[in-house]
């Protein structure tokens, strides 16, 4: 989103790779992060450990926006449900502020889908025994069983050693 507002002048495989160099680690909520953390935004079972640091777990409802647009009168029936209201009406689906499709000027590659995969497996198993949420078609999941299976042939050699270390410190894994 970043390259296609203009403020991003790295392209993908760049930015995942050397873009966090930009973050300040003393400083998470400047405006750096919030544009170049492309990585670290997927720490979701980091951000939903800090969310259960400050409510309870029966204050937090989590839900997948695919069951919402897949069943939305499920997915309605557990938010109503959740809140202690009675169900909402039945109603027409309806798309609204829809994006464009957008043209973009290159693809992650095989090994930035492996690179970004290896960062969150963690993070997403996390995120999934904390939610209760099957994550199991996220892209990130499914490259990570793709790489599993692949693993005999590469090894994993396409990753400098040693890489990612610092992001599995900030991210609170290990």
């Amino acid at each position: 989103m970043n390259y296609a507002l203009g403020q991003e002048d790295m392209m993908f495989a760049e930015a995942i790779r050397e873009g966090r160099a930009r973050l300040p680690p003393d400083a998470p909520l400047t405006r750096a992060w919030r544009r170049f953390s492309y990585v670290e935004r997927g720490f979701y079972g980091s951000q939903v450990r800090r969310a259960l640091a400050h409510f309870p777990a029966d204050q937090l409802l989590f839900l997948r926006s695919q069951d919402l647009a897949r069943d939305p009168e499920t997915t309605l029936a557990r938010i109503a449900a959740f809140l202690g209201l009675s169900s909402f009406p039945p109603m027409a689906a309806k798309r609204e502020f829809e994006r464009p499709q957008r043209i973009w000027p290159c693809h992650p590659s095989e090994a930035d889908n492996a690179l970004i995969s290896s960062l969150l497996e963690r993070e997403m198993g996390a995120f999934e025994s904390l939610t209760d949420l099957d994550v199991s078609d996220w892209p990130v999941m499914t490259f990570a069983a793709f790489r599993e299976h692949a693993a005999g042939a590469s090894g994993g050699a396409h990753l400098a050693p040693g890489w990612g270390q610092g992001l599995t410190q900030a991210s609170g894994t290990q």
